[in-house]
């Protein structure tokens, strides 16, 4: 498929769609994000006087919600990444 065969237009709306549509999904839950804390992103602090970009939190697409699903993956994950922390410090103390 070439770039001229690709409608930019359709898959904007199409991607819009889906995120209007996983928004009030999530937001039925009630259940907050644990990546971002419900603020549905971050600052990226760069400058001195604390202003920096806002990043959109990857887990929660900037809803600040999670479904109960998105939720157990989310803690099965920083299970798995406590688990190598934990193998990682153990194995550099040997």
């Amino acid at each position: 498929m070439t770039t001229s065969e690709i409608n930019y237009v359709k898959l904007a709306s199409d991607s819009q769609r889906h995120h209007e549509r996983f928004r009030k999904f999530v937001e039925k839950s009630k259940l907050t994000c644990m990546e971002c804390g419900g603020a549905g992103g971050f600052k990226e602090v760069i400058l001195d006087d604390g202003t920096g970009p806002w990043d959109e939190c990857w887990s929660c697409e900037g809803t600040g919600y999670m479904s109960p699903h998105m939720r157990g993956q989310w803690l099965r994950w920083k299970r798995k990444e406590k688990r190598a922390s934990k193998n990682l410090v153990s194995s550099v103390g040997k």
